[in-house]
């Protein structure tokens, strides 16, 4: 690790920080996810993944914790359950010292992919607004 000077990316006519990410189910690590581009977002308390990533993997979320989510960008009922995220180098390679097992709410009916703060809090983070970079490492 470190991620340093990252380049947002323009998505829907605006440059944002994301990052590429790969998840995988912590019960069978052989299923993971083809990469998803992630925004990071600080202001989400637990990061954000469609419910069909989990169905995927194979996390069963019968019996996660239910979860209200409400938020300026979606709405509505998630089930919250462990994954292990994976950050990636835009050539999609693993970047050592960025993986994590934490929790996602899977939301149904969701297209949003969010790196929330439970992620990025062992991590310090720096958004550089005016240049369009972000650095991520561990302290």
């Amino acid at each position: 690790m470190p991620i340093r000077d990252y380049h947002f990316t323009f998505v829907d006519g605006v440059s944002r920080p994301m990052l590429w990410v790969r998840v995988s189910n912590p019960q069978d690590p052989t299923k993971c996810s083809r990469p998803i581009l992630a925004k990071v977002d600080p202001g989400t308390d637990v990061s954000m993944f469609p419910s069909d990533v989990a169905e995927e993997l194979d996390i069963d979320l019968t019996y996660a914790e239910e979860a209200n989510v409400t938020g300026v960008l979606t709405e509505g009922q998630g089930r919250v359950s462990k994954a292990k995220i994976e950050s990636l180098e835009p050539n999609y390679s693993l970047i050592s010292g960025a993986t994590q097992t934490s929790d996602i709410c899977f939301i149904e009916g969701s297209g949003l992919f969010l790196l929330g703060a439970n992620f990025l809090r062992p991590f310090v983070l720096i958004i550089d607004y005016p240049n369009e970079v972000f650095s991520i490492t561990r302290p």
